[in-house]
């Protein structure tokens, strides 16, 4: 709570700024993006989504699937066997995330990845079913962009383009996801280097059309 109070304090409010009044929806949410959620622009389909997609679709992604969340040091962000529908990205700060799965035995030694800004977790709940199978928890205070995987859908699939970028990164990270055992299943999963080059043959090479298709529950189910 405090550091929550403090983060508001600091930050110059909307209200502040009488600006900010005169500016289209569409303009607020572009600024919006910039300021407060470009820590999501390196990821592979954000980047995707800058090339082929409108900019009124990730406007809206902006106004209804995305919102921040202040953590103070040791406040967990979830813990295991929790049904996600949340992906995270790391604004600021750090957190620390260890996989406690009843699958693989709990190591008393392992202290634990720390995970640092621009990094995500739950990105799989965005694609498929999924139950985290650790806990991640703030090693200082962080900030942490919640993305709404359901609104996120239900703004995409409004967008034929939007929708079959997403179908096809989907199938990708759920192949990756497919091929790891079960056991050694992580919050952190990603997709590989091979299967980003693969995309971007897809996307950029020789001409190819993007393959239609819908994006949500490409897997029935991969919970742990």
């Amino acid at each position: 709570l405090e550091f929550a109070c403090k983060s508001h304090q600091s930050k110059v409010q909307e209200s502040q700024i009488q600006i900010l009044s005169l500016l289209s929806e569409q303009l607020r949410a572009e600024l919006l993006y910039v300021v407060t959620f470009r820590c999501l622009t390196p990821h592979y389909l954000f980047t995707c989504f800058d090339v082929f997609v409108d900019n009124l679709v990730m406007n809206q992604l902006t106004i209804q699937a995305m919102r921040l969340c202040t953590l103070a040091v040791d406040d967990t962000l979830f813990t295991t066997g929790i049904e996600s529908k949340t992906a995270f990205c790391i604004q600021s700060g750090s957190l620390n995330y260890r996989v406690l799965s009843k699958l693989s035995p709990v190591d008393e030694n392992d202290l634990g990845t720390q995970l640092h800004e621009e990094q995500w977790l739950a990105e799989a709940s965005m694609w498929t079913s999924w139950r985290h199978v650790g806990e991640a928890t703030a090693s200082e205070d962080a900030k942490v962009v919640f993305l709404d995987a359901d609104r996120f859908m239900d703004v995409v699939k409004l967008d034929a383009t939007a929708t079959r970028v997403c179908s096809i990164y989907a199938a990708a990270f759920v192949r990756e996801l497919t091929g790891i055992r079960r056991a050694d299943f992580s919050d952190t999963q990603f997709l590989s280097s091979e299967q980003v080059e693969d995309l971007e043959r897809t996307f950029w090479g020789e001409g190819k059309e993007l393959a239609p298709g819908t994006a949500h529950g490409l897997a029935s189910s991969l919970n742990p």
